[in-house]
């Protein structure tokens, strides 16, 4: 049996005698009692990687019958990553056959990445790598891992031999465990183990902390906070490598990282914290031209962060902060007055809160509902009519203009022929009614 990617343009590979050729003088990467890596050509010469299994007895047979083999399991599996949009060489097929009373005998072929090469390669000692060229690649690479745990999904054995890199992409690999994020299996595992592997190519301490700074700003978590959950991942993946490959454990963060804490306050400036959507298409001048005098603690969430506010919120302890900014989809938190109604200091910048006073909008009044459930809550507004509008019903707002934006808006030094502008979208059906402004 052979399975095949219809894409792939391999229909020429039906039969296990063409299965045969391919491993005919294949290169070995790996080859252990019951498993073999080779990289080998398929009949239209067409380079791939491949992986063979050999099992035998009752209960690989059961579980074939139940699950599906490991090949197939490692081809689905693959698929479904590549789905995602992240980088992985695509599994192209595999192979199940019989080979004797209760033996039997898996292949499964992917592309094979050409010129790449495994990251715990690239930063050992050994790589030409540069000081300034180990460092982007190492915040690239804090940034994937971000993206991919912001997506609440989980690699369940990110090593550095299951991240390749070639012209400059890292690719993931070895995706057995993929999935979304549940109770064994956690982002905070995955990078423990990314964490330990980085110690053990050699990198300072110093270095490692800047990678797991970087994670935590691109990821959305406090870093002194969330330090708890992943060190005893890491301790655990310390003592099992000691103990399998005799490793001594090696110093993964710095005491400044574990202790003071990533990214600690000033006393004597005020400490703000600013959460806001990852797929914001604007950024927020307004704090950014005082980035120099106050302390601002940045970070983005993905929407399944925005929909559970109260444990995101945990990762933080909250009294440092003087103002907590909330930049987030109102749509996502409007029912989250619990977790925000008990928080000092709380800042929320509202720019769709026009959609309160136009009755044809599906928010009509609700935003008013809102803010009456929490009274600490101060709101920064881009609506100069929605601003007085809302300060009239008895709520303390600031009217602060959408786009005070350098980047968005620029004074072109021309005339102006025109009285009025609308800025926005008139893709959505309720904006249009603002062109009567």
């Amino acid at each position: 049996m052979f399975q095949v990617d219809k894409e792939a343009g391999l229909n020429d590979v039906v039969s296990y005698n063409n299965y045969l050729c391919m491993l005919d003088g294949a290169r070995i990467i790996k080859n252990e009692k019951n498993r073999k890596i080779v990289q080998a050509f398929l009949p239209n010469s067409k380079e791939v990687f491949c992986k063979l299994y050999y099992q035998s007895g009752l209960f690989p047979l059961l579980r074939r019958l139940l699950v599906g083999s490991r090949a197939a399991h490692q081809h689905n599996q693959n698929l479904k990553f590549y789905k995602t949009g992240f980088a992985t060489p695509k599994s192209l097929g595999y192979i199940c056959r019989r080979v004797g009373f209760l033996k039997w005998e898996y292949f499964q072929a992917c592309e094979y990445i050409s010129g790449s090469m495994t990251l715990s390669k690239a930063l050992s000692g050994d790589s030409r790598l540069t000081n300034q060229g180990r460092s982007a690649l190492l915040a690239d690479l804090s940034n994937l891992v971000a993206r991919f745990h912001g997506n609440n999904w989980v690699h369940g054995d990110l090593k550095l031999n299951n991240i390749l890199l070639s012209d400059g992409e890292l690719y993931f690999v070895d995706l057995d465990r993929f999935g979304f994020s549940y109770k064994r299996m956690v982002p905070e595992r995955d990078l423990g183990r990314l964490l330990v592997g980085l110690s053990e190519t050699g990198l300072n301490s110093q270095e490692i902390s800047e990678f797991y700074r970087q994670y935590c700003e691109a990821y959305g978590v406090a870093g002194h906070e969330y330090i708890k959950k992943v060190a005893p991942w890491i301790d655990r993946f310390q003592k099992k490598h000691k103990e399998k490959y005799n490793i001594h454990p090696s110093k993964v963060l710095n005491c400044c990282a574990c202790k003071k804490g990533i990214g600690s306050h000033d006393k004597n400036g005020l400490n703000i914290l600013l959460l806001r959507r990852r797929d914001a298409k604007y950024t927020f001048k307004l704090l950014e031209n005082v980035a120099g005098e106050i302390n601002i603690d940045r970070y983005y969430l993905s929407r399944s962060q925005q929909k559970c506010l109260d444990g995101y919120l945990q990762n933080f302890n909250l009294k440092e902060y003087d103002r907590i900014v909330i930049d987030l989809k109102w749509s996502l938190i409007r029912f989250q007055t619990k977790a925000l109604k008990n928080i000092n200091g709380l800042v929320i910048y509202e720019h769709d809160a026009c959609q309160n006073f136009m009755p044809s909008s599906r928010y009509y009044k609700k935003f008013q509902r809102f803010y009456r459930k929490l009274p600490r809550a101060r709101i920064i507004c881009s609506g100069w009519r929605s601003t007085e509008r809302l300060q009239k019903m008895g709520f303390s707002v600031d009217f602060v203009p959408k786009y005070y934006d350098d980047i968005s808006l620029s004074n072109m030094g021309v005339n102006r022929d025109i009285g009025y502008a609308f800025i926005g979208t008139l893709k959505n059906k309720i904006y249009k009614k603002e062109r009567r402004c």
